[in-house]
C-alpha cells in the first residue's frame, strides 16, 4: 500500500513538472512571436497586413486565435517600445496568466 501512494505521488511530480515545462514552452513560443510581430510593426507593416501575411499560412484555428490576439495587442501598445521589451512583457504575461491558472485548479 505504501508503495502504490509512493508511485501515486511521484507520478503527479512527474507530470508537474512536464506540465510545467510544456507551460514554459509556450510562453517562450509567445515571446518569440511577440517579438517578430513587433519587429514587423517598427518596421512599418501595417496591423491589417500582417494579418492577411498571417492567415494565407493556413495555421490551426487555435494557433491563429493566440496570434491574432497577440497582433492586435503588440499594435496597440506605445511604439516606442522596442521588439525585446513587448517580447518581454508578452512573456511574463502569458506566466502570469499560467499562474493564476494554476492557483485556480489547485481550490
Amino acid at each position: 500500500m505504501k508503495t502504490l501512494i509512493l508511485l501515486i505521488a511521484f507520478l503527479n511530480v512527474g507530470f508537474s513538472v512536464n506540465k510545467a515545462h510544456a507551460n514554459f514552452e509556450y510562453c517562450e513560443w509567445v515571446s518569440n512571436v511577440a517579438h517578430a510581430v513587433a519587429e514587423n510593426r517598427n518596421n512599418g507593416m501595417t496591423e491589417f497586413d500582417l494579418i492577411d501575411k498571417y492567415l494565407e499560412q493556413s495555421q490551426s484555428y487555435g494557433e491563429q486565435h493566440a496570434v491574432l490576439s497577440l497582433i492586435d495587442r503588440v499594435y496597440q501598445m506605445d511604439l516606442e517600445s522596442s521588439a525585446n521589451d513587448i517580447a518581454i512583457v508578452e512573456k511574463e504575461r502569458c506566466e502570469l496568466a499560467l499562474l493564476s491558472i494554476s492557483k485556480i485548479r489547485l481550490r
